[in-house]
Formats: structure tokens, C-alpha cells, sequence
């Protein structure tokens, strides 16, 4: 690459979650080893919680907000590459709803799968100078045709939304027999992530296992439905929930297994998470299924894919019974994190896909025909398989028939649970940011109703 310095703007929604640890880590590294680009934050939306923005500023990254009268356009302009943090939040929904007509050189980043909701649109996807997946997975997508999956896979790379991962010593992590069995989990605790059964999948555990204990770090919004399930199973007692940590390391040190059984329509995608666990040296077990598949992709050797709740139930049963085998298989695992999802390795296929584009000339961009003009558009352009009912509920030829719509209805009130959250992109996501638009509130009135 020549001299010349490449003055890269960041627009994401905000610095939470994975994506503000992945992006926070990225640019704070590029600030110490890569001078020729120069990397800049703007952020849609206030921060709720500072922790990554405060690395960022500390990293000597201009991290500036939208609501701070900045000059958005401007901004791009002065910028000769632009990269879009996307997961279908309804404030970017609105951002590229209203996107300048300036000429510019974009990537699109996407930090959700794409292929359960929120659903990636092909029409969305071809239209950037190049587009990073979080996960091979995304390329599966059963929404585009053949074609333009082959299409798509000339015209991006898989550049995982990963942080600097923390790896262990050399340790086989000996359990105290004398100590319960530690099944540890990190993450979000909503139905929209966690498998619809995983409370039958824990009392299916202790039913073999009468020593174990589920320790549960990460919001503990959703833990009181996990309570009142594993009452009805008699297992309450064998749940502990630490709460959102900033030191998940700290965390995994009291686990003697990591287990990850995600809903099977889960948005996940990096899943820094289960990348942690296996840095630091933990035996996991997932399902397999999704991205998940796509990191455990040597069965019994780096973790173990399980391909129903008895085969679940067996992992981890030969995973107590055999303390040798676990420390087998977390050294195992942490080496293969460090060959295959090398931190500078990442950044460097980062640093190759900006090079190739800021040799692409400029072009301007207009999203309206992806999206839509309206709230309640934006919302429907991602629904994939849960599109219909929804559709159908606003359309004046089916509203005119009383029993079809009590039919409708009923699908919208039992829709896929990432619908039915508060945040997530949600209908109330949707509904919150946008009070004004008249089908959201619908929607969300049919959930209230529930």
C-alpha cells in the first residue's frame, strides 16, 4: 500500500454489546500498528453505557455523536471510505432512510447472521462496494437464490466482529470433586437466544448428573422465566445468576464446561462468547447448528456439536466423567482459537478489504428502495418467513374478511419471540422509536393483548 492516509468513518447505532467491544478493540489496535489508517466513530445514537467509547477515547479515537450537531455530511465527505456497522436497528433504519446523496466508498459490516431475523436482504447486500459477514453461515442464506449467493460470495469476506481474546495458561482446569459440576453460560438470557427448551435441557442434565450447577453471568433480564420454568421441574436451586460482568474471564474461572444451547433461529453470529470460553481453555458444548457449526467444525476434538437434547445430555455427561478428556479437549480448543481466529489475523483481512475498496471509485447510495419510506416498512424488509402475517394485517383486501384476520392476528400474537422483546429490533423496538407510525402501534397493540 502507498503512503497515503486512509481516512476511515465508522457510522454505528452505538459502542454496546459485541459489537462495541470488537469495534473498540479493532481501532485502538489499528491506532498503534497501522499509521496509514485512521479510523473514526460516529455514533447515531446516545451510549447507554460508556465502557467501550471510553476505550475508544482512550485509544486516541475521535468518537463523535450524532445528536452533538455534528455535520453528518460533512463527515462523509471528508471521509474516503465509510463503513456501516448494520444489525437492523430501527435508529440506523432511519439514517439510511434519509441517507445523503454524497459519492462515497462504503462496506457494509453486518453483526447479526442475516438468516433468521432480523433477515438480510440480497437488494441490501449488493449494494456496497464490498460487505463483511460476522460468520460463514451468512452465505447460507435460504432467502437468496443460488445465484446471488454466489454473487455475494465474490463481492465479500468474513471478517468476524471479534475482540481480543484473553487465553488461559497451560491448564487442564482439574475440577474438586468435592465441589458441584459447573456448567457455565454467558450471554443473553431472552427466549430469543437461548434455545425455547433450555430449561428441559438443564433438568435433563441433573436428572443424570445431581451434582451440577447452571451459573448464569450476563443481564438477568430473563432470569425470572428460567426460575419459574425450572420450578416446575424442581431445579430453581440449581441456578445462580452473577449478573452483566465486564471480566468474563473472572467469570469462566469457576466453570468446569462452557455450554452454549442457542434458540435455533438465533441471530448470533461471532459469538465472542463461545470464543472466550475456548481461549481460556473450557470444554464447550453447542448445538449443532447455525454459526456455532461453522466455529466447532471438528467434532469431539476443539467441543462438541450436539444434535438433540439426549446427545446434549451425553456430552456433557462423558465430559464430567472424564476430567482427562476436558482437559483434552479446552488445550485443544484454545489452540485452534488461536490458529483460526487470530485477533491480528482478523484485522489484517480488515485491513485488505478497505485497501480494495479505496481503490473503487466513488458512488452515491439509496437505500428507500431496500426499505422502504416508512417505519413500519423498515421493520417488514427483514422479516423473512414471518413476513405474510404481518402483510397481511395492513392489507384493506384481507382486512375486509373478519375470519382471516382473526387467523392473522392470532400469527402476529404468537410470533418468534425476538419479535415479542423489548429491544432486539423488535415490534417494540420499532413501535418506541417510532411512536407516530400507526402499523407499529398496531402490532404492538396485538402483543399486548397476549
Amino acid at each position: 500500500m502507498s503512503a497515503t492516509i486512509l481516512k476511515i468513518l465508522h457510522i454505528t447505532t452505538h459502542l454496546g454489546g459485541g459489537v462495541g467491544k470488537a469495534l473498540s478493540s479493532i481501532v485502538t489496535h489499528e491506532q498503534k500498528f497501522n499509521p496509514w489508517h485512521k479510523h473514526k466513530i460516529l455514533l447515531l445514537d446516545d451510549p447507554e453505557k460508556d465502557q467501550f467509547v471510553s476505550i475508544c477515547l482512550g485509544g486516541g479515537i475521535d468518537v463523535v455523536l450524532k445528536s452533538g450537531n455534528v455535520d453528518v455530511d460533512s463527515e462523509l465527505a471528508n471521509a474516503d471510505l465509510v463503513v456501516l456497522h448494520w444489525w437492523h436497528h430501527p435508529v440506523m433504519a432511519l439514517f439510511l432512510a434519509n441517507f445523503p446523496a454524497i459519492p462515497l466508498r462504503l462496506v457494509l459490516w453486518v453483526h447479526v447472521n442475516g438468516c433468521h431475523y432480523p433477515c438480510l436482504p440480497y437488494d441490501f447486500v449488493a449494494l456496497p462496494h464490498r460487505t463483511f459477514f460476522t460468520s460463514p453461515f451468512s452465505l447460507e442464506n435460504a432467502y437468496w437464490t443460488s445465484q446471488q449467493q454466489n454473487d455475494i460470495k465474490q463481492r465479500s469476506a468474513v471478517v468476524y466482529g471479534l475482540g481480543e481474546l484473553e487465553f488461559s495458561a497451560e491448564t487442564t482446569h482439574a475440577r474438586d470433586a468435592t465441589k458441584d459440576f459447573v456448567i457455565g453460560y454467558v450471554g443473553t438470557m431472552s427466549s430469543s437466544k437461548l434455545h425455547p427448551q433450555f430449561v428441559e435441557y438443564c433438568a435433563a442434565v441433573v436428572n443424570r448428573l445431581p451434582d451440577v450447577r447452571f451459573v448464569m453471568v450476563g443481564d438477568i433480564a430473563g432470569s425470572n422465566e428460567i426460575l419459574q420454568k425450572a420450578a416446575e421441574y424442581h431445579i430453581q436451586d440449581r441456578f445462580a445468576f452473577t449478573g452483566y460482568s465486564t471480566r468474563i474471564i473472572d467469570e469462566m474461572s469457576g466453570f468446569d464446561i462452557f455450554a452454549y444451547p442457542l434458540n435455533p433461529k438465533h441471530f448470533g453470529t461471532t459469538e465472542n462468547v463461545l470464543l472466550e470460553a475456548m481461549a481460556f481453555g473450557l470444554p464447550v458444548v453447542v448445538l449443532n447448528q447455525n454459526t456455532e457449526k461453522h466455529i466447532i467444525n471438528n467434532h469431539k476434538t476443539v467441543g462438541f456439536l450436539a444434535d438433540s437434547i439426549d446427545h446434549y445430555v451425553e456430552c456433557i455427561v462423558h465430559l464430567h466423567d472424564n476430567p482427562e478428556e476436558r482437559g483434552r479437549i479446552g488445550a485443544n480448543a484454545r489452540e485452534y482459537v488461536k490458529r483460526h481466529f487470530s485477533f491480528e489475523n482478523n484485522v489484517e483481512l480488515m485491513r485488505i478489504g478497505f485497501d480494495e475498496v479505496a481503490r473503487m471509485p466513488k458512488k452515491q447510495f439509496n437505500f428507500v428502495s431496500v426499505f422502504g419510506t416508512q417505519p413500519y416498512e423498515w421493520f417488514l424488509a427483514c422479516l423473512g418467513e414471518d413476513y405474510a402475517p404481518f402483510a397481511d394485517s395492513i392489507d384493506d383486501r384481507k382486512r375486509s374478511n373478519p375470519r382471516e384476520m382473526v387467523n392473522v392476528t392470532n400469527k402476529i400474537k404468537s410470533c418468534i419471540p425476538i419479535l415479542r422483546e423489548k429491544n432486539k429490533s423488535s415490534i417494540r423496538h420499532f413501535s418506541n422509536v417510532f411512536p407516530h407510525d400507526t402499523n407499529l402501534r398496531y402490532w404492538n397493540s396485538l402483543l399486548n393483548q397476549v
